[in-house]
């Protein structure tokens, strides 16, 4: 018997959306307000003078505070008032197959067959992401310096990583039928499967170590009242291309990662030898399973 067959998987993630962004301004008496003072109250004690100050802010209105994240809706956009953190995530899995089984002895059936799968890419479809622009062909020396971010996607011309493109999966089976009555037979099998080891969330988690299409704009200290008018948020200064010199003078915590260029599919292989025995009406049987996983991907990034 040859079998054969074709699959296609197409998975997307819309939309991924981690919040909405609003405008958040906080109620009370800060610095900028002047509240009830322990002069007015004699007697009150501290705590109990901040408690009141919560009450008085509530209805006089007063605010302290504002903070508002600020997103992208396109690589043109700017960041855009009001805008969630929205992306489309996809990817394709393509795979063909043959196999067939052969009786090469009167007590030994064979069974072997061939698969081939090509993972696509992970991709973003409007290439909503930042990465490092590669110096020199070597991802390493290119983390270790002041590269620029910029866009990569499909849409963007710069794929994430190259295609592995030599998948190829053998899948073989032995039977023997040790005396040829059907009583006793021993059963080998070895064969190499390609996985999708959680692709879309792991690359997604190395590609979002880049900032920079995501800003927060936030300032304590005001002195306003609800009713008189709000202080406007000030949005931030948006720039793509932009180095990582420029995301450090941010935020000294700031970290840069990309997938491995040259990422390749991971593989699980699996054998197992067994032995299966009829005694009387008792079928015993003894079975040895193992596998080993290899470049087995891992939620983690390559940062400096």
């Amino acid at each position: 018997m040859v079998a054969f067959g074709f699959q296609t998987q197409h998975i997307r993630v819309q939309p991924y959306n981690d919040a909405g962004n609003l405008a958040v301004y906080t109620i009370g008496i800060g610095s900028g307000n002047q509240g009830l003072t322990s002069a007015q109250l004699a007697g009150i004690s501290s705590s109990d003078l901040t408690a009141a100050n919560a009450l008085l802010a509530t209805p006089a209105g007063y605010y302290t505070s504002y903070s508002q994240t600020f997103n992208v809706t396109s690589r043109s956009s700017g960041f855009v008032n009001g805008a969630s953190d929205v992306r489309n995530l996809m990817n394709n899995t393509y795979a063909g197959y043959v196999q067939d089984t052969w009786k090469v002895l009167r007590r030994v059936t064979l069974n072997l067959g061939l698969r081939c799968d090509l993972y696509g890419r992970v991709d973003e479809r409007d290439s909503l992401y930042l990465l490092p622009v590669i110096q020199n062909g070597n991802a390493i020396t290119t983390l270790m310096s002041n590269s620029t971010l910029d866009f990569a996607g499909g849409s963007a011309g710069r794929p994430w990583y190259n295609l592995d493109r030599n998948n190829f999966a053998p899948n073989v089976g032995l039977s023997w039928d040790v005396f040829g009555d059907g009583k006793m037979a021993v059963r080998a099998g070895y064969s190499i499967n390609f996985v999708n080891d959680e692709n879309i969330t792991t690359l997604r988690n190395s590609v979002t170590t880049n900032s920079g299409i995501s800003a927060s704009s936030t300032k304590s200290g005001l002195a306003g009242r609800v009713g008189s008018g709000l202080t406007p948020v000030v949005v931030p200064t948006f720039k793509v291309p932009r180095t990582f010199a420029e995301n450090y003078a941010l935020s000294s915590t700031s970290a840069f990662g990309m997938p491995d260029p040259n990422l390749r599919t991971p593989y699980v292989q699996q054998w197992s030898l067994g032995i299966q025995r009829q005694v009387k009406d008792v079928l015993v049987e003894v079975r040895y399973v193992a596998n080993h996983a290899t470049k087995t991907f891992r939620p983690s990034t390559s940062t400096r």
